[in-house]
């Protein structure tokens, strides 16, 4: 069901609680350009922790013994859910377990790629049946992380918004009786498209009980859209990174899919929305991502009004006109670019008639200050002649 109209919050989710696990510190680093010390990515953990993330992706299918400082240094975090990628060809599985236990990852997910370019690269043609070479790995995968006594594994379907349905379907019915803690679901080059998520998601979800999850990329742009709708159809968590980071066009960004999954469709996600700004913008700074002001919900332009035939609505206090939530809810201010318009000028002085306030010198303010962007109360304090 998709949701609309501005009381959408009050959709009937029974206030469900989704997983948004953070792969920040997994994907985001692959991030054409980013380079972070070891102090950064703790610093960045300790953020994000403080934003509520409950579980983290900390390791890849490209983990390198460079990461061994960062990892274990984040032993003492017992708090959070930790969480890594083994992938189940060209891998030493039971050497990279070992690794994972030393560094506290308590949940292990074993990818294989199944759509059929890459079954094809992966395994010979004359194979008498992908299924049945699919599953022996995966069969393996989970045999020795059984032995390494991990109880959280999930079964990672890669590519698979471009492989044959009746070959996922099939998978997904057989390894559930595997009993893995969830599927997940991911969309490897970014190519899939909400209705095809809309109805992967359904079918699967009437063939096993076991949750799925979504890790979506953005090369067509559709990652937060993807997500959404996979949320919107009951899927109970989903990979996401701050700003969405991640390599090539990134992934889904967590600060859209948090504010979207709880003030839209009412979901409960765990995440402190009245500080997703400061922790997102102090984040960027960071990585150095600096001139990011047109982002959506934490750019510096997501509550800045500049169009003139908006300032009278806005100015009369029907924010919601022109608003889709308040910025207070996101940490973000209301902001305003002065316009010497027509629009802002009469917009200002009824602003000023209906508050009894005589300021003849509107005209001369909106000239000198023009394209100067002010907050609300600055706005406030000019037009009252402070």
């Amino acid at each position: 069901m998709v949701v609309c109209g501005m009381n959408a919050r009050k959709a009937d989710k029974g206030d469900k609680i989704i997983t948004l696990r953070d792969s920040t510190l997994r994907e985001g680093l692959e991030t054409p350009q980013i380079r972070l010390s070891e102090l950064n990515k703790i610093e960045i953990f300790k953020l994000l922790s403080d934003l509520g993330v409950s579980e983290f992706e900390v390791i890849g299918p490209s983990y390198s013994q460079k990461r061994t400082s960062f990892l274990s240094s984040l032993n003492h975090a017992k708090a959070v859910k930790k969480s890594g990628i083994i992938p189940l060809v060209n891998s030493n599985i039971a050497s990279r377990l070992k690794r994972f236990i030393e560094f506290g990852i308590s949940h292990v997910d074993l990818l294989l790629h199944v759509s059929e370019v890459r079954l094809q690269a992966l395994f010979s043609a004359n194979s008498s049946s992908k299924t049945d070479v699919v599953i022996e790995h995966f069969q393996k995968g989970i045999s020795e992380a059984r032995k390494a006594s991990y109880k959280s594994i999930g079964i990672g379907l890669g590519d698979v918004f471009r492989a044959d349905i009746k070959l996922v379907s099939s998978l997904v019915e057989y390894l559930t009786e595997f009993q893995p803690e969830r599927f997940i679901l991911y969309d490897t080059v970014g190519v899939a498209l909400p209705l095809q998520v809309l109805n992967l998601v359904e079918v699967l979800s009437q063939i096993t009980s076991v949750p799925l999850f979504c890790h979506f990329h953005n090369d067509m742009g559709m990652a937060t859209a993807n997500t959404i709708i996979a949320l919107e159809k009951g899927v109970a968590g989903c990979d996401v990174t701050i700003g969405g980071l991640g390599d090539r066009s990134g992934n889904a960004s967590l600060e859209e899919v948090a504010l979207i999954a709880e003030h839209r469709l009412g979901l409960r996600t765990g995440i402190k929305l009245s500080q997703l700004t400061g922790i997102s913008k102090t984040i960027r700074k960071i990585l150095n991502l600096l001139d990011e002001r047109r982002l959506p919900i934490v750019g510096d332009f997501a509550f800045l009004h500049s169009t003139p035939s908006h300032f009278k609505t806005i100015l009369s206090g029907q924010y919601d006109a022109y608003e889709p939530y308040p910025p207070e809810l996101v940490g973000q201010a209301r902001c305003f670019q002065i316009s010497d318009t027509s629009e802002f000028t009469l917009a200002s002085k009824e602003w000023c008639r209906q508050r009894g306030i005589y300021n003849p010198r509107i005209e001369l303010l909106a000239k000198r200050d023009r394209g100067q962007i002010v907050t609300e109360k600055e706005l406030m304090e000019l037009l009252n002649g402070a």
